[in-house]
């Protein structure tokens, strides 16, 4: 196969070599006469302007040797004149023949270096070598992308997403394990409550009670004073709260659903307060898992769905129940202090009261 681009710049140098012989023959010639005519110099000026032009390209293929190559300009520009190369005393033609000699062994390698190219590619199939010449050109590119900003950027978000999701997804390791270790808490906590459950996953479960974020710093209105929770038990709740008409007066099988849905080693928390002279009871249970929340609320607002109109409007005027993964909060009263749990638990305002959805 040829190289239409390498045959060109062999043809240059070739000419380059011939050129840089016939600016030697006229120095030696104005050295030798001392003389010098005004066409030898017409001609002297159009030789060094061609050697100029041919420069050019012998140095862009050149791939060694770079100053000698630049030596070449550097000897044609202090050849200003034939009159001025006539003067050289014996110094100064020594100097010159070295230095040309120097840049004419060079072309001669060069020359021969690209024959030799020349030789090498007629050797070459040229449909192969096209196949190998795209199949670097795609190694190059494959190289250049997996070296990249993009990629290493692409490859840092899939990163992030196995560590994230991927991880606990095949039960390598479930993050929530930190939760449960003291060590790993100060750090675990803070980030869950305040990035992870408010952005990615609301139902991340609490791994123990002390996790759920608590605001004990609620400023309660003169019109509320905190009363004693020692009646307001784990065991009330289940045999009072439930059944009774200032609770959830459920009866029969749905009473004895939410019972059920209730596990006896639950954790209870519980405060009580009084409203304008309205009882106002609270609940703060916690859950083993989400399973058991979500079916311990579910039993409670199906229940409330299946009474009669008076009872279920009676219920959702005195029971505000709300759940963030294994957490059940639950406020009873008839004042609107019944949803003081948001404010305990932060839960967001604009979260609706399940009984009533």
């Amino acid at each position: 196969m040829e190289d239409p681009v390498l045959n060109r710049s062999l043809e240059e140098t070739r000419e380059l070599h011939t050129r840089w012989g016939q600016f030697r023959d006229f120095v030696l010639m104005a050295i030798k006469s001392r003389k010098v005519s005004a066409q030898a110099e017409m001609k002297f000026l159009e030789l060094k302007s061609r050697i100029a032009m041919l420069h050019d390209g012998f140095m862009q293929r050149l791939q060694h040797e770079q100053k000698t190559g630049q030596n070449i300009m550097a000897i044609v520009g202090d050849c200003i004149l034939l009159k001025r190369c006539a003067a050289y005393n014996d110094a100064e033609k020594q100097k010159f023949e070295f230095d040309w000699n120097e840049c004419y062994l060079l072309l001669t390698e060069q020359m021969g270096a690209l024959e030799e190219e020349q030789r090498r590619l007629a050797a070459i199939n040229e449909r192969a070598y096209n196949l190998a010449r795209r199949r670097e050109a795609m190694t190059a590119q494959v190289h250049n992308f997996l070296r990249s900003t993009g990629f290493k950027f692409v490859m840092g978000v899939l990163a992030l997403i196995f560590v994230g999701w991927g991880v606990p997804a095949l039960d390598i390791y479930q993050y929530t394990e930190l939760g449960k270790m003291s060590w790993s808490q100060p750090f675990y906590r803070p980030f869950v409550n305040f990035f992870w459950r408010p952005v990615i996953n609301s139902e991340l479960p609490y791994m123990t009670f002390e996790e759920i974020r608590r605001n004990d710093n609620v400023n309660l209105p003169g019109s509320i004073s905190v009363e004693s929770n020692r009646d307001v038990t784990p065991e009330y709740f289940r045999e009072t709260e439930l059944a009774g008409r200032a609770g959830f007066r459920l009866r029969g099988p749905a009473l004895e659903r939410a019972r059920q849905a209730l596990p006896p080693d639950a954790r209870f928390e519980t405060e009580r307060f009084t409203a304008q002279n309205e009882d106002s009871r609270f609940y703060y249970i916690y859950f083993d898992s989400v399973d058991q929340a979500i079916a311990f609320t579910d039993s409670l607002r199906e229940a409330v769905q299946e009474m009669s109109t008076e009872d279920k409007s009676a219920v959702r005027g005195q029971v505000f129940l709300q759940r963030r993964a294994n957490f059940v909060v639950i406020g009873v009263s008839k004042h609107v202090h019944r949803a003081f749990p948001r404010q305990r638990y932060y839960f967001p305002d604009e979260m609706p009261n399940l009984l009533d959805t």
